[in-house]
């Protein structure tokens, strides 16, 4: 048995094989076939790149709106998915949902499944199958976020 501390300060009692599965944990990367830039705007400044790497969807902070605009950049940059509760989110980060819990990175590979949030609460944009922008506002009814963010290299 190995003793661990949890975030809340509790010590609790977890077999070698629970901590070493702890140890263990994937790092699921965004897979390269969903394209995201940096440095686009506000929010999280990431920007989710569709329609044959052509257009990018990114967040205006400075007037809280979503745009499509013109890819600029051939140089994408890797992502990783982290676990987060929807309060975690902020207006204008990017993140990814779903009904289920999913750990491997060849489950995260659906473009339409990336959103970016939008300052009114349960609303956010995404990228549809048919390459347009669309709003969302059930995000109450999912139970699983992660959010987007970049693995900066060291």
């Amino acid at each position: 048995m190995k003793t661990i501390t949890l975030e809340n300060g509790t010590k609790v009692s977890i077999s070698e094989e629970s901590y070493k599965a702890l140890k263990d944990e994937e790092t699921i990367l965004v897979p390269d076939c969903i394209k995201i830039e940096n440095n686009c705007g506000g929010g999280d400044g990431l920007g989710i790149v569709f329609s044959n790497n052509k257009q990018t969807l990114v967040y205006d902070g400075s007037n809280e709106v979503f745009l499509v605009i013109a890819s600029h950049s051939k140089d994408f940059v890797q992502c990783k998915l982290t676990r987060c509760n929807y309060e975690d989110i902020k207006e204008g980060d990017t993140f990814y949902i779903d009904m289920y819990l999913r750990k491997l990175s060849s489950e995260f590979e659906d473009i339409n499944c990336y959103y970016k949030k939008l300052k009114e609460k349960n609303k956010a944009v995404y990228v549809t199958e048919s390459n347009d922008p669309s709003n969302e506002d059930n995000m109450h009814n999912y139970k699983y976020f992660w959010k987007v963010e970049e693995v900066m290299n060291e």
